[in-house]
């Protein structure tokens, strides 16, 4: 089997491979093959990654517009059309966004017809829609919770990629070292008048119906996000392991053991699916 690995915002291909080969050994051993992709984008260093890795520091997107987002979904579909098919999908934070947010979207205009076999969600954010262009008024209260300190804020709509630095200016401060990782505090200031929206599964009734692992931990700060993808998803095929590192892939024996139950479990809940 093929799989398709897509990295986390801030990181790039070779770091992504570097953060899951030890949960993957195994799949390896068998034979699969795991491919690759950078984004295209430049961008700053994922918290705690710069000092560990050198770049370039790459995203598939550095700002959820509706242009910016589908061609970031046109750029992976060329690489589906030009070095697939994959049978199944890995994602790590932005990674797994847009994966998702691919078979949503496929799932819509496809009901019966699946862009995977099955897909690997590790540390997810919510998946971005293209029907749903308001995310600028989600963006700009989140904006002005985490200004005011509000806890809040980490856990809404744009957590995953909202982060305020401690002991910036307030809102009106247009110096403020306030801003979003690697997305601008402030898109509106550039020009940018749409963002979009997540998918939620409180809104959204179209669901990922292929088998799917999650891979989260309770301590990750955007645990919640992970959480929603999961209710996005056939719950008779998700399945979810939990570990206690945060938002990054942990390396202990303990999880790896967990991972690769898990992943051996959801590739083989695909092939009796075919």
């Amino acid at each position: 089997m093929r799989f398709l690995c897509l990295h986390g915002m801030g990181t790039n291909s070779s770091i992504f491979e570097t953060q899951i080969a030890g949960m993957c050994q195994q799949l390896q051993d068998q034979g699969h093959e795991f491919i690759f992709v950078d984004g295209l984008i430049e961008c700053d260093a994922a918290p705690g990654i710069g000092s560990l890795f050198p770049g370039p520091y790459l995203c598939y997107y550095d700002l959820p517009t509706p242009e910016k987002v589908q061609s970031a979904f046109d750029y992976i579909n060329e690489v589906i059309e030009e070095e697939g098919p994959f049978d199944g999908v890995f994602g790590f934070s932005q990674g797994a966004a847009l994966a998702s947010s691919m078979m949503l979207e496929h799932y819509k205009r496809n009901p019966l017809d699946d862009l995977f076999k099955f897909a690997v969600f590790i540390a997810a954010s919510l998946p971005f829609n293209l029907d749903d262009t308001t995310g600028m008024r989600h963006w700009e209260s989140a904006v002005r919770k985490a200004i005011q300190g509000a806890p809040a804020a980490f856990g809404g709509e744009f957590a995953g990629e909202l982060i305020v630095d401690e002991g910036s200016g307030s809102s009106e401060d247009e110096d403020s070292e306030t801003h979003t990782r690697g997305f601008p505090l402030r898109p509106w200031m550039l020009g940018t008048k749409t963002l979009l929206g997540r998918y939620h599964p409180s809104r959204d009734k179209v669901r990922i119906q292929v088998p799917t692992l999650h891979i989260m931990s309770d301590v990750d700060q955007y645990l919640a996000q992970s959480e929603n993808l999961v209710k996005l998803c056939n719950s008779e095929l998700s399945s979810v392991v939990k570990h206690d590192a945060g938002h990054r892939v942990p390396r202990s024996k303990d999880f790896e053991v967990k991972a690769t139950a898990g992943l051996d479990a959801v590739v083989r809940s695909s092939l009796m699916r075919t």
